[in-house]
Parts: C-alpha cells; structure tokens; sequence
C-alpha cells in the first residue's frame, strides 16, 4: 500500500534542505522562496508573479482533504523546514493497511503522507492556478542534469524571480533566473 519511493523522495528532499541551509549558513543571505519540482517533469505554463502569492502558506498545482500533490510546490521559507522533512510524519514509519483506511488515502501514500504531515503542523495550502506539468523531453531535462539540480530548485526573492517566466519548449529557459538567482547540489 506504500510506494517504495515515498521515504527515499522524502529523504533526498530533507538532505536537499539541509544544503540550502549550509548555503545560507556560508553566504549569509536566506533564501525567501524553495521551489520543489519532480526532475522528470517540466513546467507548461509560466509561473505567477511571485508578489502575488500569499507567504502564509504552501502553494501547489492541487490537494484536497486526503492528499497534497508532491512533486511539484512553491514553498516560503518559514514553510521549508516542515515541507522537506516530511518523513517525521508517523516517526518514518510505512502506513499500515489500517493507518491507510483510518487517514482516507486515496491517491498514493506519498500524497497522503505529505497531506497528514503539513496538516499535523497547521500548514496551510493553497492551489496554484493554471499550473500544467508534463513529462520532460530528454533534452529539457539534459540542463538540470549538467547542473546538478534534483528535485529542489532554491531561489532569492529579486527582481528577476519576480517576473513570471516565459513559456518554452525547453522547460530550463523558461526561467532566466534560476541561472542568476538560484543554487544547488547533487545529491
């Protein structure tokens, strides 16, 4: 009832975190915005303008009462350290059949355990509008693997990441200030 995949996604996520965190630590700047994205997907439409979104909260493409969509979020910085270590949720441990039925999961427990994790925290979420993921083409995914990004894409509020990106075939182009404004490390 449990994919395999969901505690190792989870682990690399909270080891991606902890290298933001030494970034900040050896820079001296925090970051304002974590943006999470499933390397093998792309993005189809432009990002909102990031002043436009609410800071109290976690944005993603959709959730409901069972679960909250885990491969792609917008997450402020007072969010971040609960988002990516979602595996405290039930000390680590796989659900049983029976946590399964008690926590009504119906989509993945990968959904449902980050849905019951941000809800044990009061995190509130809200939906992105018109937010369409696909599956990468090969070359769109060629950029990240050169530069090492993995699931997390970590940005500092300026003026460039304020701009809505730039729908493109290429899904790395889309976003001209992830070269300029953001970092990462392969894990």
């Amino acid at each position: 009832m449990w994919p395999p995949s969901c505690r190792p996604q989870f682990d690399k996520l909270a080891r991606c975190y902890q290298q933001a965190l030494e970034d900040e630590r050896q820079s001296g700047r925090n970051f304002d915005w974590f943006v999470r994205l499933r390397p093998d997907l792309e993005l189809a439409d432009a990002l909102p303008d990031i002043r436009a979104l609410r800071t109290d909260g976690i944005h993603v493409p959709n959730f409901d009462w069972s679960y909250a969509y885990d491969s792609f979020a917008l997450v402020p910085q007072a969010f971040a350290a609960v988002y990516f270590n979602t595996n405290e949720y039930n000390n680590g441990r796989c659900f049983s059949p029976d946590d399964y039925r008690r926590l009504g999961c119906r989509m993945g427990g990968c959904h449902c355990r980050l849905k019951h994790h941000l809800l044990n925290h009061s995190v509130p979420l809200y939906k992105l509008p018109q937010v369409t993921l696909s599956a990468a083409t090969p070359s769109a995914l060629q950029p990240w693997c050169e530069d090492g990004i993995d699931h997390l894409w970590i940005c500092r509020q300026s003026e460039a990441f304020q701009r809505p990106g730039v729908q493109s075939g290429t899904g790395w182009q889309a976003f001209p200030w992830l070269g300029r404004n953001s970092s990462s490390s392969e894990l």
